[in-house]
């Protein structure tokens, strides 16, 4: 069962993410720092203790600054698939489970850890809002293709 393998009561570790966006039911890729990495990889030997949570940094913050006022304290739940050393740390692919709100934080040894709860994933546009949104998104879709020229196409025939 899914949730034996997510115990909320249970502490796990804080990816803080720098410009990246997740969304529940997604796949990703992205890069850790060397301790993060190795307890991660650790961890994938454990099924029960190859998740983690991803929360996004405060605008501004560089990485050697994070604290834990400096994350945001929404974020995704990620069951850890692959952990992967790479130049700068590792290299982690995760899968995206679940939107989850940390109840509390804390630092240990330079690392993140926090407790967390479920968030709904509730859509919050209205309706009017959320066609003009599929509208402007169709539009762009369609004014870039249209900028694409057919390969078969001799260069006379092009409008330009």
């Amino acid at each position: 069962m899914e949730s034996a393998h997510t115990d909320e009561t249970r502490e796990k570790i804080v990816i803080p993410l720098f410009d990246i966006v997740v969304y529940p039911n997604s796949r990703t890729k992205f890069q850790v720092e060397r301790a993060t990495g190795e307890l991660l990889l650790a961890g994938i030997d454990n099924p029960d203790s190859a998740f983690a949570i991803g929360l996004s940094v405060k605008s501004g913050t560089r990485a050697a600054e994070v604290t834990v006022e400096s994350l945001y304290k929404t974020g995704n739940l990620f069951r850890i698939s692959h952990v992967q050393p790479a130049d700068d740390g590792f290299l982690i692919c995760a899968e995206v489970i679940q939107r989850v709100r940390a109840v509390s934080l804390s630092e240990k040894n330079g690392l993140f850890y926090a407790v967390c709860e479920t968030v709904p994933d509730l859509q919050d546009l209205e309706e009017d809002l959320r066609v003009r949104i599929l509208a402007d998104i169709k539009s762009t879709i369609h004014e870039i293709s249209n900028r694409f020229q057919d390969p078969n196409s001799s260069p006379s025939q092009s409008t330009g």
